[in-house]
């Protein structure tokens, strides 16, 4: 397999903003991991994703007050932003050690689908091209070591639980709860 391309000093300038502010990474970094993608919008239809004003001000809001609360209608990508976005931007700005986190839905099941999109949205993205997935057979866990082309920096594990069904089976250090 061939090596990925080394990031170029743009690229390097990105992930340091992108690792210091929520709001960046969703719109240059996180962003990355939808190119050509839909979602199904609050008027019904198909529409590219796009992040807003409101997007950025939710990141803005999250980063300097991680116990928040949104409520806003369906379609208005509350799952995407605030949830899935900042679990990313926690394993994305992890720089030693072990970050090891939950993610909360209502039922387990629900957290697992999210394990899994937000899965999918990490290896689409070409920022994360170094991380080396440690569980790449795994479908409810995310387990990578963290690496920016020069070898591994942390490792960062997320698993789902249902709220009506959690068991903390080590001590936590990151929990996103949708």
């Amino acid at each position: 397999e061939a090596k990925p391309a080394s990031f170029t000093v743009a690229e390097q300038i990105e992930i340091a903003l992108g690792q210091a502010f929520f709001w960046y990474f969703l719109v240059h970094i996180f962003a990355k991991s939808f190119e050509g993608r839909t979602y199904l919008n609050d008027q019904g239809e198909r529409a590219p994703f796009e992040f807003s004003a409101v997007h950025v001000e939710w990141t803005l809001l999250a980063q300097f007050y991680p116990r928040l609360c949104i409520m806003a209608p369906r379609a208005h990508l509350k799952t995407t932003v605030p949830a899935l976005g900042f679990a990313f931007w926690m394993m994305f700005r992890a720089s030693f050690g072990l970050v090891d986190g939950l993610y909360f839905s209502y039922k387990k099941a629900l957290a697992d689908e999210k394990i899994q999109e937000l899965q999918r949205l990490i290896k689409a993205n070409p920022y994360t091209r170094f991380w080396q997935d440690r569980k790449s057979t795994a479908e409810t866990i995310i387990n990578y070591l963290v690496d920016w082309g020069e070898g591994p920096v942390a490792e960062v594990m997320l698993k789902g639980e249902g709220i009506m069904s959690a068991t903390l089976e080590r001590p936590t250090m990151r929990l996103a709860v949708e």
